[in-house]
């Protein structure tokens, strides 16, 4: 055993003793790793040719699960690969036919450390081809700083403003370089055990998190993300027998990373719309970071040619659930028309009521002034202003609901689920509305379902209503 495979291992250098740093440090010597760790133990398999090890738990480092130290990563093989999707529709009806095609492309290269992206798609039909292309850029990881470096054509992850096409630079946090423990949100939880004790995390009766740990002040920082909105319970068992059982609130707010943790991104460049011409320059700027199990803050800014939004919100993780809210301000300047200033407000909620095992996934409601644009009505309404058209817009959002609920039903009997919206507008009569409904459940070896939807048709005001089962 040597220092590198020590910690290969994940054994805590700084809890060796001085005689064994001392054998770690001589050059020649060879130490057993029961010689340099007490209680560990190392085994070779000569038949599987592999090697067991043990290290009790006190004499290993704490990192969270998953987790590969960076001076292990590398940047892959010099590799290229192209997905492709095609398809030919044709119809006839009486002296009518028409025939159209299609191929999407996903193409990309490895060279060192940059990957070069393209995806795209050819149309065909009787007025003739045109390939269109979605997506063109190079992309490299920046290690140390746990993000990606992009350069050329894309689009911004909209996790705080709406996702709007690019071409320019970006740089923003990679979720990719987090064990997957560390992503997304779950509270860290603390506590304080008197004896050798076992720690366990229940949520909704099952058992997801189970460790022991020495006497004394303990953190478990890296529970997996989970899809359930239900409180921790956190059961902490002593060498005697005793059992002390804590609560922590659980549901996960809209944009709340865990405590301690940030999240950027920075985008500077072109704004990029296939059916606009207008390409203003803009820079965008997001910031996202825990502080506690209940608080966290993020917040945005959109500087571009003649248009500006800022943006400040909390999300709290509460007993009573998930509470997210935020407010946006944004600023628009016209050649033809009277500028726009206007505020939009965001509140969102979730949480699982336990007496009825009810999910309340998501909540939202957004109302936003008359003289709000976000991002994209932005830019739509400077396209046609700059052609004289500006009066020809449409579509710009008042309010809109969101609602997501998933009720489980008892032992056998399935779940049902229903998600709907509604959205209005200051400048446009009527609203767009849809609800759905679904149940599923298994018999045996067979999983079944049954959906219901019902869509209004703004064009003729009347319902669309759609059903549908499987087997």
């Amino acid at each position: 055993m040597n220092t590198d495979l020590l910690e290969r291992l994940g054994a805590d250098l700084g809890r060796l003793s001085a005689e064994a740093a001392g054998r770690l440090d001589r050059a020649g010597e060879c130490a057993t790793l029961p010689d340099l760790v007490p209680g560990a133990t190392a085994a070779f398999d000569m038949g599987d040719q592999r090697l067991d090890v043990s290290l009790p738990q006190i004499a290993m480092t704490h990192t969270a699960r998953g987790y590969v130290d960076p001076k292990y990563w590398d940047e892959g093989v010099n590799a290229a690969r192209v997905q492709y999707n095609g398809n030919v529709y044709r119809w006839d009806s009486g002296p009518r036919a028409s025939t159209q095609g299609y191929l999407g492309l996903d193409a990309v290269m490895n060279i060192g450390a940059w990957r070069l992206h393209h995806q795209g798609n050819f149309n065909h039909d009787e007025s003739g081809g045109h390939y269109q292309d979605m997506q063109t850029y190079m992309a490299r990881s920046i290690a140390p700083m746990r993000s990606q470096l992009l350069i050329g054509e894309a689009n911004t992850d909209g996790s705080l403003f709406d996702s709007f096409g690019f071409r320019g630079v970006q740089l923003s946090s990679d979720e990719r370089m987090y064990p997957e423990s560390q992503r997304g949100y779950a509270p860290i939880v603390r506590g304080i055990a008197n004896s050798n004790a076992r720690v366990q995390i229940r949520q909704n009766g099952n058992i997801i998190y189970e460790t022991t740990v020495p006497p004394g002040p303990f953190e478990i920082s890296d529970l997996y993300p989970s899809g359930y909105n239900a409180d921790l319970e956190v059961v902490v068992t002593e060498a005697d027998g005793s059992v002390h059982i804590s609560k922590i609130p659980y549901a996960a707010a809209v944009n709340a990373p865990r405590a301690g943790s940030t999240r950027f991104s920075f985008t500077v460049g072109q704004y990029r719309h296939p059916t606009q011409h207008s390409t203003p320059l803009l820079a965008q700027a997001t910031l996202q970071h825990g502080f506690t199990n209940l608080l966290t803050a993020y917040g945005g800014l959109i500087a571009a040619e003649n248009y500006f939004s800022g943006m400040l919100g909390v999300a709290l993780n509460t007993d009573y659930g998930a509470l997210g809210l935020d407010v946006s301000q944004s600023g628009t300047h016209l050649r033809t028309q009277p500028d726009r200033y206007g505020q939009s407000v965001r509140l969102s909620y979730s949480k699982l009521m336990e007496p009825t095992n009810t999910s309340l996934t998501l909540a939202a409601y957004r109302y936003s002034t008359k003289g709000y644009l976000d991002i994209l009505d932005a830019m739509a309404l400077r396209d046609l202003d700059e052609r004289g058209e500006a009066g020809a817009m449409s579509g710009i959002v008042r309010g809109r609901l969101q609602l997501q609920v998933n009720q489980n039903l008892p032992q056998g009997f399935g779940n049902f689920d229903v998600t709907g919206s509604i959205q209005d507008y200051w400048n446009r009569g009527g609203r767009d509305a849809q609800l759905q409904a679904g149940y599923n459940n298994t018999y045996r070896r067979l999983s079944y379902g049954v959906s219901v939807g019902r869509q209004l048709n703004v064009g003729t005001n009347t319902w669309d209503n759609r059903g549908s089962c499987c087997a």
